[in-house]
């Protein structure tokens, strides 16, 4: 056995010569999700926008008054889809802030994305009908709609560099220093 080990380091040696251990995606990943780290990159930053588009959004329609002769589920389809989007985005960025999220960060991005678009999308359908049953008459419900829309898209764009930032890494991991230069042209045996 003991010969074995010692046929194998040599070929050991050139193999982290040639193609060094480097870190994997999912460690890299969990790097900038560590607790705190979230909320400064990409992907932290365009789900605070987003939120905050909605809570505009919502913001609006309360302040302004309610279209007459309107529908009877006017005034509650709009504000509790928003309302629920936005409380999906909260706990779910609180959950990627606080570093959870390191053990198993594919099944959490996953789950983000599609929790995400699901309530981005019926957000969107919620601020469509709004705007079509009352837009009509008041362009204010027009600006609310739009600024809900901009939220839901603004959260789908969350959703894609969520993907993009587990998908891809910005950083470069950094080769480990050999012993001696490695010349291509020389032998390893030499």
């Amino acid at each position: 056995m003991d010969e074995d080990e010692e046929a194998a380091q040599p070929r050991k040696s050139l193999y982290m010569r040639l193609a060094p251990i480097v870190d994997t995606y999912d460690e890299v990943v969990k790097n900038k999700l560590e607790t705190g780290k979230f909320p400064f990159t990409w992907a932290g930053i365009i789900k605070t926008i987003g939120m905050l588009c909605l809570i505009a959004s919502i913001g609006l329609f309360f302040a302004t008054p309610l279209c007459e002769d309107t529908s009877t589920w006017y005034p509650y389809l709009f504000p509790s889809s928003l309302s629920i989007s936005i409380t999906t985005m909260l706990i779910l960025y609180i959950i990627f802030s606080s570093g959870y999220t390191t053990k198993n960060p594919s099944v959490w991005v996953n789950f983000d994305i599609g929790i995400n678009l699901i309530s981005a999308f019926v957000s969107i359908f919620s601020s469509i009908a709004t705007m079509c049953d009352c837009g009509n008459e008041d362009f204010s419900q027009v600006i609310i709609g739009v600024v809900g829309i901009c939220g839901c898209i603004t959260s789908v764009v969350g959703c894609i560099s969520i993907f993009l930032m587990y998908r891809f890494v910005e950083q470069i991991p950094t080769m480990p220093q050999s012993r001696r230069p490695f010349d291509p042209r020389k032998s390893v045996f030499a």
